[in-house]
């Protein structure tokens, strides 16, 4: 089960955060993300915009299953 903190239970908007862009990042943006004692992840093409923050073990869930399924996609309709 993934554990998600969102605006509403705390303040994610630290300007101490520094955000990292993916490689795989292109002008039409992508997420970025930021270390801090949880993992935050937002939209570089808005900034300013909702943020996510996860505890390393649902990030590392989610990034697993993310590689499973990238190596192994499920068939279309």
């Amino acid at each position: 089960m993934s554990h998600v903190i969102h605006g509403g239970a705390m303040d994610l908007s630290r300007p101490d955060l520094v955000w990292r862009k993916s490689t795989h990042s292109d002008e039409d943006g992508c997420v970025e993300v930021a270390l801090g004692k949880l993992l935050y992840v937002r939209d570089s093409k808005f900034p300013d915009g909702e943020r996510l923050a996860f505890e390393s073990r649902s990030w590392k869930t989610f990034a697993e299953r993310l590689a499973v399924h990238e190596r192994d996609p499920e068939p279309g309709p």
